[in-house]
């Protein structure tokens, strides 16, 4: 009867997780939008998630990483335009903070992983927002 009862209650888990919607959205809508931010030094310096390429002719300077989730979290309770903005402000500190000469920033962020309206993402090792600084002879954006 114990061996019944279990297969009922993993059928039920089963059917359960099956009704439920899985979804994975990309954060920004325009993959490869851009913006243009001032540093202390008065140099411009593009933040981005378009790539390098070895035309642009960059020298990488710095890396960092940041908690998505954390981000978001923080931007909720800004006027920074939410996590993204939040991400923006922390990259030209840290450039400021690190003197780095610095005209683009690269960074990817994750996909969220939705279950049933639930970040899954914040809870994974993928959560990493990778900020990576360069200098660079030419930006092609």
């Amino acid at each position: 009867m114990t061996n019944a009862l279990g297969l009922l209650v993993l059928s039920g888990l089963i059917a359960a997780i099956s009704a439920c919607s899985v979804n994975s959205t990309s954060v920004i809508g325009t993959r490869w939008a851009t913006t243009t931010d001032k540093l202390a030094s008065g140099k411009i310096v593009k933040i981005g998630m378009l790539k390098p390429t070895p035309a642009w002719g960059c020298l990488k300077l710095d890396q960092q990483s940041f908690k998505w989730s954390s981000l978001q979290f923080q931007g909720q309770f800004t006027s920074l335009n939410g996590g993204y903005g939040v991400l923006r402000a922390k990259v030209v500190k840290y450039a400021n903070d690190q003197n780095l000469n610095t005209n683009y920033v690269y960074f990817t962020i994750p996909e969220t992983t939705t279950l049933n309206g639930f970040n899954l993402s914040a809870m994974a090792d993928t959560d990493n927002v990778n900020v990576t600084y360069y200098q660079c002879s030419k930006v092609g954006v």
